[in-house]
């Protein structure tokens, strides 16, 4: 048996640079991605419900339970339909974005701040959550392959 053992050393210097971009550049795309994701889902409700057929996977994880898109967006339009006003923002500094060069995927993780309101129920809650998607490269375009976190404080009134 052979064991090819690679090093950074053994790999030509315009290698690691490129891989360096590369991976740099996937980081970028995935943090890009997201902060898109929290402020279409801020504005419009009929853009963030379309946005599920576009950016989803055919079937993703989604807060631990798998589904197709057709679920997906069934479970969103109810949300929308609870919360119709919402705001969802990273807060600053806490983005982490980890990448994949092998399978071309990234985790962004970070904490939203984010408040939802429902004027017909007189409903407002707000609050903070860890924030987690996971994003795959390896296709034509980037397709978020599942979406999970939790809340870590809420206010309600």
């Amino acid at each position: 048996m052979v064991v090819l053992a690679w090093s950074a050393a053994s790999i030509p210097v315009c290698a690691q640079t490129s891989d360096a971009r590369d991976l740099a550049a996937l980081g970028d795309r995935s943090a890009d991605l997201a902060n898109s994701y929290l402020r279409l889902w801020s504005e419009s409700n009929e853009a963030a419900l379309a946005d599920v057929h576009e950016i989803y996977a055919p079937r993703v994880k989604f807060f631990g339970r798998a589904m197709d898109r057709r679920s997906l967006a069934a479970e969103k339009k109810r949300f929308v339909r609870r919360w119709p006003i919402r705001t969802y923002a990273h807060r600053p500094g806490t983005m982490r974005v980890q990448c994949n060069p092998t399978t071309r995927a990234c985790v962004v993780k970070s904490i939203i701040d984010w408040k939802a309101a429902a004027p017909q129920r007189g409903a407002v809650s707000s609050g903070a959550s860890r924030f987690e998607l996971g994003v795959d490269f390896s296709g034509p375009q980037p397709l978020v392959l599942y979406e999970n976190g939790r809340v870590i404080s809420r206010r309600r009134s």
